[in-house]
């Protein structure tokens, strides 16, 4: 019997990410996050047995309550751990070893909205620098199944403009504006499914 139920590649956010100011050790218990729901985990990290913000490893993840991802996770998934409304690290999944976990391969894929401005880029002046993290992240999840749509405060011609200047319109099934207004009758619920990634934290 495996003393673990998932392999995951992590990255602890800095304090400056709003993030620990310590790092964590093996034997560390946290929040695992991921498509709104919560489920406590305790870490066994593989490389030194500690990390600390900023650093990136391996960690061995066991859950609490097992059951509760049942059929929901799948190879290269991001999730969060986080210490109530604190996000302590941002990774992805490597490996499942229980395999109770694995999602169905029909299962819905994940739909993923970019911004511009500070996120694919940044502008000084009239000079326009990518935020090569970011523009990694599009790729991989584009090649990984998921939907991704482009939007910004400039506007659907604008998103797509940027995509084009950094080669990766192809990874997006559109290009939007960003909503001045919302009209949902359930909106706390829509936003209690919907994880929020810093452009820092992505991997």
């Amino acid at each position: 019997m495996t003393s673990h139920d998932v392999v995951a590649q992590l990255r602890l956010a800095l304090s400056e990410e709003n993030g620990r100011r310590s790092g964590i050790r093996t034997g560390y218990r946290s929040q695992f996050r991921f498509e709104g729901q919560d489920n406590d985990v305790e870490l066994t990290l593989a490389d030194c047995g500690c990390l600390e913000p900023g650093e990136s490893g391996t960690a061995l993840l066991r859950f609490f309550a097992p059951g509760l991802q049942n059929r929901r996770l799948s190879v290269g998934a991001m999730f969060h751990l986080a210490e109530g409304k604190v996000i302590v690290a941002t990774g992805y999944i490597a490996e499942i070893v229980n395999t109770t976990m694995l999602a169905p391969r029909d299962a819905t894929p994940i739909v993923i909205y970019v911004d511009v401005d500070d996120t694919l880029i940044r502008t000084a002046g009239t000079k326009r620098i990518p935020i090569t993290r970011t523009v990694e992240y599009v790729k991989k999840s584009h090649c990984d199944g998921k939907i991704l749509y482009c939007w910004s405060r400039g506007g659907a011609e604008y998103a797509r403009s940027i995509a084009t200047f950094l080669g990766i319109t192809h990874c997006f099934e559109g290009f939007l504006p960003k909503p001045d207004l919302v009209v949902d009758d359930q909106m706390q619920e829509t936003l209690g499914y919907c994880e929020f990634l810093h452009p820092n934290q992505v991997k």
